[in-house]
């Protein structure tokens, strides 16, 4: 009986160093996996974080892009302003540039008539008068007068 009671108190120390390990163990396991859930809690956060950070730059380009969209708009706006003030300078200065060239052509017309005019009256007062004979005449020199004057 002694026997079988060692073998029996054999028995239930391995069982107890058995479940004394398998306490430890799982000890251990519990451990270790309190450490990865904090591990995990802070991944977690920092993904929050990064997805935080990823919308506000989403929505700071989508306000970038419509800024840029509206500055664009407006550039084109005042090029076409400008294209549409400098064509309408344009149509002017050539409308202005085709008037004065009208206006020089009847200028020079009338220049060639008038130079015409005047050629025909010049040859009609030789033709009236006859040609006069200017002499030359030096004024009168009185040398008295002037040392007098002098003295």
């Amino acid at each position: 009986m002694e026997e079988l009671l060692e073998s029996k108190e054999d028995t239930l120390k391995q069982t107890k160093r058995s479940l004394l390990k398998e306490v430890q163990d799982s000890n251990n396991l519990r451990i270790q996996l309190k450490k990865m859930i904090e591990e995990n809690m802070q991944v977690k956060n920092k993904l929050d974080e990064a997805l935080r950070l990823n919308d506000e730059f989403e929505r700071m380009l989508a306000e970038n892009k419509e800024q840029t969209q509206e500055g664009f708009d407006h550039s084109r706006e005042e090029l076409h302003q400008i294209e549409t003030q400098y064509e309408d300078e344009i149509k002017f200065l050539t409308d202005k540039t085709s008037e004065l060239f009208k206006e020089n052509e009847y200028l020079k017309q009338a220049n060639m008539e008038i130079k015409m005019e005047n050629l025909v009256l010049n040859q009609q007062l030789e033709e009236s008068e006859p040609p006069q004979r200017y002499h030359y005449q030096p004024p009168p020199h009185n040398q008295g007068s002037k040392k007098r004057d002098y003295y």
